[in-house]
């Protein structure tokens, strides 16, 4: 298809050539939108299903309260091992840093924000490296359908790292 089409034309145009394809995009892409939606209403019939806790978050914000008290980052657990404790190089305490001193809520909430961003940015990037100009209205669908990937909004969620870590790797 010509490269001045929006992605939707572009998929239609594809609709004889490769109609699997285009079913299949158009599955996802609808599953996509609409998680979000369905989570929201899974939240509301059962609050506790997967909480948004932001637990990960707290075990750098944990390290980022000992590298600042001059305290060792790794805290070995009574068996010994590292289960549930910073297991980050040191260098990712300056990225947690600014974020830790929000406090937990507004740090989670900040923390979710800012990644799923990058990784948004990451994969508009992504796009035009592949010679696909979005338009705004296709770049705002591509950051609800991000939001709607449920190991994204897991990450959010728990605050997690893996938003980021896919921004780098996009």
């Amino acid at each position: 298809p010509p490269t001045g089409m929006g992605l939707a034309r572009r998929l239609w145009a594809l609709r004889e050539r490769r109609p699997g394809f285009v079913a299949l995009a158009v599955l996802v892409l609808v599953a996509l939108l609409v998680f979000p939606a369905v989570e929201a209403l899974f939240r509301a019939v059962d609050p506790q299903a997967q909480a948004i806790n932001f637990q990960d978050l707290t075990v750098y914000e944990f390290a980022v309260d000992r590298w600042r008290a001059g305290e060792p980052i790794y805290v070995p657990t009574d068996d010994g091992g590292y289960w549930g404790n910073y297991l980050y190089p040191p260098v990712f305490l300056v990225l947690f840093r600014p974020f830790a001193a929000l406090g937990h809520e507004a740090a989670g909430i900040a923390w979710g924000v800012t990644t799923t961003l990058l990784l948004w940015v990451a994969l508009q990037s992504v796009a035009a490296g592949l010679g696909v100009s979005l338009r705004l209205h296709e770049r705002l669908i591509g950051l609800w359908a991000l939001v709607g990937f449920y190991p994204v909004l897991l990450s959010f969620k728990l605050g997690q790292t893996a938003a980021l870590l896919g921004a780098l790797l996009s």
